[in-house]
């Protein structure tokens, strides 16, 4: 067995091999999923199979998907949970190739291991976390017209400003507003209408994602009181497959939606929900739309 550490850079990734008798090779390839698919295919040349342990990064998902087409056994771990090389004091990208190589092949790799998305998930993350951006952006911009507004009293509703049309109204009736906040507002509101625009293109997007990839996932999750089509994606998105959960708690751990406990002495008190999961996942409280 050949065991295989990776460090990635963004250009370049440092790897080190090793066996049960020692090291076997070591070096640097482009970061790209032919070479790490190509650097696998050549040590598992005699069929003795390959472990590899990587960190969890921008390419790391591509690397590992080919890694693993290749025939090799991937292990993805984030960063925070490997205090090997966390608290290391002497840190270089070989260093780092060598601890990840001698961690799988003495088995001390961390209990919990990032999931490898398929390339649908990993799509449909990025359409959702877009659109989540975006949606941050434009609440962004509704507070700070607000703001300018309310000194003018004039008090419009939050929630209108979820649509073009509201920021079309606003933009044809700016009288009133000296010249320099007409000037901010009227750009304020031709960003707000990009912003509408870029989020229902997004927004049509995910839905052909889900309906192509996930339809009977999304029947499911619809059929949930409340579970809309924002809600729908992000859970298909974060949690696809869901076979990957052990059982029903360790979903609701996941998703932050176990009860907080506070303890002193023979008190034991449940609090609301801890929120400590996921935080791309939606949960009560949290804002947005």
């Amino acid at each position: 067995m050949h065991y295989l550490g990776i460090d990635v850079g963004k250009k370049s990734s440092a790897f080190y091999v090793t066996n049960d008798a020692g090291c076997v090779a070591k070096g640097v390839i482009p970061t790209s999923a032919k070479s790490a698919s190509d650097l696998v295919k050549e040590l598992n040349t005699l069929q003795e199979g390959v472990e590899v342990a990587i960190e969890a990064g921008n390419t790391t998902f591509e690397l590992a998907r080919a890694m693993e087409a290749a025939g090799a056994t991937v292990f993805v771990i984030h960063p925070r949970d490997n205090a090997i090389i966390a608290l290391s004091r002497k840190k270089t990208d070989g260093i780092d190739a060598k601890t990840l190589a001698d961690q799988v092949r003495r088995k001390l790799l961390p209990n919990q291991m990032v999931h490898v998305p398929s390339v649908a998930i990993e799509d449909l993350r990025h359409l959702v976390g877009t659109r989540e951006a975006l949606v941050t952006k434009r609440v962004a911009t509704t507070n700070q017209v607000l703001h300018i507004l309310s000194r003018y009293s004039r008090f419009p509703a939050k929630r209108a400003f979820k649509t073009a049309i509201a920021w079309t109204r606003l933009a044809e009736n700016l009288d009133d507003l000296r010249t320099a906040d007409q000037v901010i507002v009227g750009g304020h509101a031709r960003q707000a209408l990009l912003l509408c625009h870029q989020i229902r293109e997004l927004e049509r997007a995910i839905e052909q994602r889900v309906s192509q990839s996930f339809a009977d996932e999304a029947e499911l999750l619809r059929s949930i009181p409340g579970c809309g089509p924002v809600v729908t994606s992000s859970i298909i998105a974060w949690c696809h497959p869901i076979t990957r959960f052990g059982s029903a708690r360790h979903f609701a751990s996941y998703a932050g939606l176990t009860p907080s406990v506070r303890q002193s002495g023979a008190r034991l008190v449940n609090g609301g929900t801890s929120r400590s999961g996921n935080r791309r996942l939606p949960q009560r409280g949290r804002g947005g739309e």
